[in-house]
């Protein structure tokens, strides 16, 4: 075998071993949410979220009365809120760390969910899928509602910009 065709040859053998090392590689995980709270609805099982819910879209606005909320203290509203939460690539989820999610109004802290975990369950595209349940107070009037997923960011991820979500919630009496 002539010298160059030796040399073409390892170097396509070590060029395919290389790639199949970095296809191998495992890949940073991805938290997201679908951007979209729910008011009302049940707590409890992922699939009744929406169940009796109504939901408001990132960016956008809803209208919410005291016959939305739950209890009316101090002049707040208290409503249940639901979300879900994904993870990718989904066998990574179950082991990684817990972590921490937040709900502000402006650079007010009105929710502190500690210790989200993913459990396993997975949605038919793949990933993981949690379905997070929590209650907020807001005042009447309007309010701007930011969802920080991660808020600690204790889980290096492949993509940070999809973790942060803000909503318009009007709360009329």
């Amino acid at each position: 075998m002539n010298k160059a065709l030796l040399k073409a040859f390892l170097i396509s053998m070590l060029s395919l071993t290389m790639l199949r090392d970095v296809a191998a590689a495992p890949t940073k995980p991805d938290i997201s949410c679908r951007p979209v709270l729910y008011f009302g609805g049940k707590p409890g099982k992922l699939e009744d979220m929406n169940k009796g819910s109504r939901g408001v879209g990132a960016g956008q606005k809803i209208i919410l009365t005291s016959s939305d909320s739950v209890l009316q203290s101090n002049g707040k509203y208290a409503f249940n809120v639901g979300y879900y939460l994904f993870a990718k690539p989904d066998k990574q989820a179950p082991s990684l760390p817990k972590f921490t999610n937040r709900l502000f109004i402006g650079n007010k802290e009105i929710v502190n969910q500690h210790s989200v975990k993913f459990s396993g369950k997975r949605n038919a595209g793949g990933g993981a899928i949690e379905a997070i349940h929590t209650q907020v107070y807001l005042p009447k009037g309007e309010n701007v509602v930011v969802l920080s997923l991660d808020d600690d960011k204790l889980i290096d991820e492949s993509n940070k910009e999809n973790n942060t979500h803000s909503f318009t919630v009007v709360v009329k009496p």
